[in-house]
């Protein structure tokens, strides 16, 4: 993997280390209003990436945000003005898995450039096309003969 992709595993660990930093930042305050706050901030840091269509951004900070350690906060997401909930509700819808990511991807095709689009998607794309489609295809031969294999080239399209 490091040979053949090293700028998508970078951007991986970039990705990972971000997330786990805006976990250190609502964890890091000890008083609850102290970390409601800067839950809040992070929701609006996250709006503000969805707004410059930074939608690399949006899916890694919420991505932190729904660390177990952060996730199991009950008490600090309701402290959140409820702006931020509202928000942090918006924002969840974006990033869900229902419907294989319907909103993300309506919102990504609807984009106007310039825009970061979130490369997880990509990823499981390319995982699902190379893992759910055979190499090759089976075709009867012709005039009755035995069947042949041939490369699936609408798998590689």
């Amino acid at each position: 993997k490091k040979a053949r992709a090293p700028n998508v595993l970078a951007l991986v660990g970039l990705a990972n280390a971000t997330a786990a930093w805006v976990a250190s930042v609502v964890l890091s305050e000890a008083e609850l209003c102290a970390r409601a706050e800067a839950y809040g901030h992070l929701v609006d840091v996250a709006a503000e990436c969805l707004a410059l269509r930074n939608f690399n951004g949006v899916f890694t900070i919420l991505a932190g945000l729904e660390l177990a350690s952060v996730h199991r906060l009950k008490a600090t997401k309701g402290a959140l003005a409820p702006r931020h909930r509202a928000a942090l509700e918006d924002l969840t819808d974006l990033v869900s898995y229902s419907a294989n990511r319907r909103r993300y991807r309506r919102e990504l095709e609807a984009a106007t450039p310039p825009c970061v689009p979130y490369l997880g998607v990509f990823l499981t794309d390319l995982t699902f096309l190379e893992q759910g489609n055979p190499a090759t295809v089976e075709v009867a031969a012709p005039c009755g003969g035995p069947p042949r294999q041939l490369v699936n080239w609408s798998k590689h399209q």
